[in-house]
């Protein structure tokens, strides 16, 4: 599964760095999480609600998460 953000003007000069993102839905825990092709560690997966949830660093340029389930 991937989830990827993308701006399209650069006139918007955002005041955060970092952005929080919860992805729901998730049948099983993730076995690996990538940001730009990059494993991560510091991500949640809650059972309860079948989401998992990571700070993508950097959020205002481009990026790409994948989800390896």
């Amino acid at each position: 599964m991937a989830v990827t953000s993308s701006t399209t003007s650069s006139s918007f000069h955002p005041w955060w760095r970092n952005l929080t993102v919860t992805v729901i839905g998730i049948s099983a825990e993730p076995k690996e999480i990538r940001i730009g092709g990059h494993a991560i560690h510091a991500w949640h997966y809650d059972a309860g609600t079948h989401s998992a949830t990571l700070t993508v660093p950097e959020a205002a340029t481009n990026w790409t998460l994948e989800l390896m389930l």
